[in-house]
C-alpha cells in the first residue's frame, strides 16, 4: 500500500530515510514528497502503486519501464529547464524508487502549468517565454540522449501537467516515463489523448514531429485556457485526424502561423525543436525588444550531486559510468569517505578486488568510525573464502554501530560457510529483528536450513523472503533447488521461470549498496 504522510521511507541502496509529508497517486505510480532526514531537504520521490499491480508478470513489466525511465533521466544530469533525477533506489518494501528534485511552485498559482492555467491568465509574452524554456529543456534532452545512449529522444507525453514551473518563472519538463528512448516495443497505445497528433493514435512510428504537436496544444491551450479539440475520447480522436483549430483573434498573426504548423496532421511538415524555438524567439523579440536567456548546456554538479549520480547508475548495473561519478566527487572533495566506499563498491561489481581494497581502505582512513566501510572489506574477505578475516571486519562495524541489519547478514553469511550454523541463525534472526522485510535475511535463514537437512523449514524461509520481494530472482532459483532435494521436481520449472523473467542474467554477480 502506499505510504501516507508522518510515515517513514526508508531505502535499501543508499540507506536513507524520508519524512513522507504528502503524496499524489496516478494510475500506475505515486509521487511522495518527502524530507530527507539527512539533509532536511524536500524530494520528490516517484514508485509505483503495488496495491494497483497485481499481475506478477504487469509489475515486472511495468518496473523494467521504471528502470528505463530512471536511466533516461539520471542520464539527462542537470540543467535548469529538466527536473533533475539525483538516484535511483529501492525502499525497504523492495519498491523501485527514483530520488529527483522537488520543485517549489508559486503559492498562489501552483508548481505545474495545468496549476498556472487554472488559477492565472497567461500574457503573451509569458506564453512564448514559458514555451521556449520547455523547447529548451527537450532541446537538450535529445542532445544528450543521442550523444550517452546514441539513441532518438521522444518524450510522448508533454501536457501542461508535465511542465513544472518554478516560483521563480523558470519551466521544468518532467515525467519521463514514456521516453521512447530505447527501442521498447509496447502494447498499445501511450500518451495523454487531448495532446496525441494522428501518427500516435495510430500507433505509428513517432518522432521529435510527435512532441511538436503536442507542444502546438499546449500553446493553444496557454492562450485559450482550453486545449484545442473536444473533451470526449472519441470526439477527441475525430478532431486530431480532420479538425484544424480556429485562428486566435488575441494573438499576432505570426503566432497563429507557427501553432498551426505545430498541429499539421503529416509529421513533415511540422517544426522541429530548434525551428519552433527560433520562431518563437524571433516574435519574443519583435514584441520585447529581447531574447529569452537560454541555456543549452547543463549546470555542474556539486560532489554530493556526483555521488548521488554514481548510486543511481550503480543500482540500474552501469558501474563504469558510477565510476565516472566518483571519479569526479573525489576530484572535488577528496576527504568524503562515501566516494571511496561506493567507488569501491562499482570495482567489486567488476571484480577489480585490488582497486575495491584500496578503495575501502581510504574509506576507513578518512572516517574510521563509519561501519559501512568494514562491512563492505568484509565482504571482500567472504569472496575470497578468507570468512575469519570477513568476521573480523564486521565485529568493528557492530563496535560502531550495532543497528545495522547488514552486518548481521553478512556475518551470518560468512558463519554458515564455516558451518558454524547456530551462530548463522542468530545473525539472521538479528538481521530480520531490525529489518522485518530484509529478504536476504530470510535467504539466509532457508539456506542454512537446507543444510541442516530441515527442508520444511527451508521451504518456508524461502517462501517469506519471496514474499517480502517478489522480484527476488535468486530466491525462486533456490526454492527450485529445494524442490529437486526433496523430490518434488514438478515444481522446478515454474520457479526457474519465474527467476529468469525477472533476471535473464541470473548467474551474474551482485554487488554492495551504495551510501548517499
Amino acid at each position: 500500500m502506499p505510504y501516507e504522510p508522518g510515515q517513514v521511507i526508508k531505502t535499501l541502496g543508499t540507506g536513507n530515510s524520508f519524512n513522507v509529508q504528502s503524496c499524489y497517486k496516478g494510475g500506475m505510480g505515486v509521487v511522495y514528497i518527502a524530507e530527507r532526514q539527512k539533509d532536511k531537504k524536500l524530494y520528490a520521490l516517484k514508485t509505483i502503486r503495488d496495491d494497483k499491480i497485481k499481475d506478477e508478470i504487469k509489475r515486472e513489466n511495468f518496473i523494467k519501464r521504471f528502470r528505463w525511465e530512471s536511466q533516461v533521466w539520471i542520464v539527462l544530469g542537470k540543467h535548469r529547464n529538466i527536473v533533475q533525477a539525483y538516484w535511483f533506489d529501492f525502499t525497504y518494501n523492495y519498491e523501485p524508487l527514483l530520488v529527483m528534485e522537488y520543485v517549489e511552485g508559486h503559492p498562489n498559482y501552483g508548481n505545474t502549468l495545468k496549476d498556472w492555467l487554472l488559477n492565472k491568465s497567461l500574457d503573451l509574452k509569458t506564453i512564448l517565454n514559458f514555451s521556449i524554456q520547455a523547447l529548451t529543456g527537450l532541446i537538450y534532452a535529445q542532445k544528450v540522449i543521442k550523444e550517452e545512449l546514441n539513441m532518438p529522444f521522444v518524450h510522448r507525453d508533454l501536457k501542461p501537467a508535465n511542465l513544472l514551473i518554478t516560483k521563480d518563472g523558470t519551466v521544468k519538463v518532467t515525467d519521463f516515463g514514456l521516453v521512447k528512448a530505447f527501442g521498447i516495443l509496447e502494447s498499445g497505445i501511450c500518451g495523454t489523448p487531448l495532446y496525441m497528433p494522428p501518427e500516435q493514435w495510430n500507433g505509428k512510428e513517432i518522432e521529435e514531429k510527435t512532441d511538436i504537436y503536442a507542444l502546438g496544444c499546449v500553446i493553444y491551450e496557454m492562450i485559450e485556457r482550453r486545449p484545442p479539440w473536444g473533451l470526449t475520447k472519441n470526439e477527441i480522436r475525430k478532431r486530431h485526424f480532420s479538425k484544424r483549430p480556429k485562428p486566435l483573434e488575441k494573438v499576432p498573426i505570426a503566432l497563429n502561423h507557427i501553432i498551426i504548423k505545430c498541429l499539421e496532421k503529416d509529421p513533415h511538415q511540422r517544426q522541429s525543436f530548434s525551428e519552433l524555438r527560433e520562431e518563437l524567439q524571433r516574435l519574443h523579440k519583435r514584441l520585447t525588444g529581447k531574447r529569452v536567456n537560454v541555456k543549452d548546456y547543463p549546470e555542474p554538479l556539486s560532489s554530493e550531486e556526483l555521488n548521488q549520480r554514481g548510486s543511481g547508475f550503480d543500482q540500474l548495473g552501469f558501474h563504469k559510468k558510477a565510476i565516472t561519478c566518483y571519479n569526479k566527487a573525489i576530484a572535488i572533495n577528496p576527504k568524503d569517505a562515501r566516494f571511496f566506499l561506493n567507488r569501491g563498491n562499482s570495482y567489486f561489481c567488476l571484480f577489480q578486488y585490488d582497486k575495491v581494497i584500496k578503495n575501502y581502505h581510504e574509506a576507513i582512513n578518512l572516517s574510521p568510525k563509519l561501519p559501512e566501510p568494514y562491512i563492505a572489506l568484509g565482504n571482500v574477505y567472504s569472496k575470497k573464502g578468507q570468512y575469519e578475516e570477513a568476521i573480523q571486519n564486521y565485529n568493528r562495524a557492530e563496535e560502531f554501530n550495532p543497528e545495522v541489519a547488514e552486518i548481521y547478514l553478512a556475518r551470518g553469511n560468512a558463519c554458515a560457510n564455516l558451518k558454524q550454523y547456530e551462530r548463522a541463525i542468530k545473525d539472521y534472526k538479528k538481521a530480520i529483528d531490525l529489518n522485518p522485510d530484509f529478504a536476504e535475511a530470510y535467504m539466509g535463514l532457508a539456506n542454512v536450513y537446507v543444510c541442516l537437512k530441515d527442508y520444511k523449514q527451508a521451504e518456508k524461509y524461502y517462501d517469506t523472503a519471496i514474499k517480502k520481494n517478489p522480484q527476488y530472482a535468486q530466491a525462486y532459483i533456490a526454492l527450485a533447488k529445494l524442490y529437486h532435494l526433496m523430490g518434488q521436481d514438478e515444481k522446478i520449472d515454474k520457479y526457474l521461470k519465474r527467476a529468469t523473467d525477472i533476471d535473464p542474467n541470473i548467474g551474474e554477480e551482485y554487488g554492495h549498496d551504495s551510501i548517499s
